[in-house]
């Protein structure tokens, strides 16, 4: 509980890259490519390397997306359907591409 309250607590607004980016919105593509890149990095080095990760404590916004991540595989893989939310958005995805024409 305390990792998905201190996802929230701090405010996006106020972060470096965050203001960086409304500062100069054509550095946004590059922006989000490193923040992209870091996460990938962190998560290579806590697979990788446990025994380094450990010291390194998990950013909480990451953490709340690795726990739903984890209840979607578990949906997908699970026999029992629940009716719920996120079972409708589970039954109504597709892996095709959605095209739109007009």
């Amino acid at each position: 509980m305390k990792k998905s309250l201190a996802c929230f607590s701090r405010d996006p607004e106020k972060m470096f890259v965050v203001r960086l980016s409304n500062l100069m919105p054509f550095l946004t593509p590059l922006l989000i490519k490193m923040m992209i890149s870091s996460v990938k990095l962190i998560n290579f080095l806590s697979a990788a390397r446990p025994s380094i990760m450990r010291t390194v404590e998990v950013l909480p916004q990451l953490w709340i997306f690795k726990q739903i991540e984890n209840v979607v595989k578990q949906r997908l893989t699970s026999e029992n359907k629940r009716t719920d939310l996120l079972q409708l958005m589970l039954d109504a995805s597709t892996q095709q591409e959605i095209k739109v024409s007009y």
